[in-house]
């Protein structure tokens, strides 16, 4: 028989924690500094779930976003990218793919890379040209030949 005199007490104890530090053992070997469009590998490790992946993105981006690509883990070291073609401070991220959370974050400075082409002044219908490059050695780096007043990446030749 319950008795109404003395009052009912309901307690509820909630222990908060705060959460433990990541786990995961992960390491990145990121070049200090790259040139505006050079390729380049980050060396990586991890003892944790091969679905994270590797980010490239600039400086103070959101933890999803990979602006200048990605690489899964599982996909094997070295992860490779190609820097962008504005000078500046990027990172190159470890992150977890289910709460992308960020591991470890490490910087990478893509700098400018000056180049010159030295051509003769004058050459003869069927005489050949000698072309003096120096500069970046880039994949997608090109020498083209046009016009003078043509309009930038107008050629009618590219090598």
């Amino acid at each position: 028989m319950h008795n109404s005199s003395k009052p009912t007490v309901t307690a509820l104890l909630l222990l908060l924690t705060a959460p433990a530090a990541w786990s995961q053992q992960v390491t990145l070997d990121v070049p200090a500094e790259v040139s505006v469009g050079q390729a380049f590998s980050v060396t990586y490790s991890t003892d944790g779930d091969l679905s994270d992946y590797i980010a490239f993105t600039y400086e103070g981006a959101e933890p999803n976003r990979y602006n200048y690509g990605w690489h899964r883990a599982s996909a094997g070291s070295p992860a490779k990218f190609s820097a962008p073609t504005n000078p500046g401070t990027y990172v190159v991220r470890f992150i977890v793919a289910e709460s992308t959370t960020i591991i470890l974050e490490k910087q990478i400075i893509v700098s400018d890379s000056p180049a010159t082409v030295s051509v003769p002044d004058t050459v003869s219908a069927g005489d050949e040209l000698v072309v003096t490059f120096s500069g970046p050695m880039n994949d997608r780096d090109y020498i083209s030949m046009t016009d003078p007043d043509a309009p930038n990446a107008n050629y009618k030749h590219g090598y």
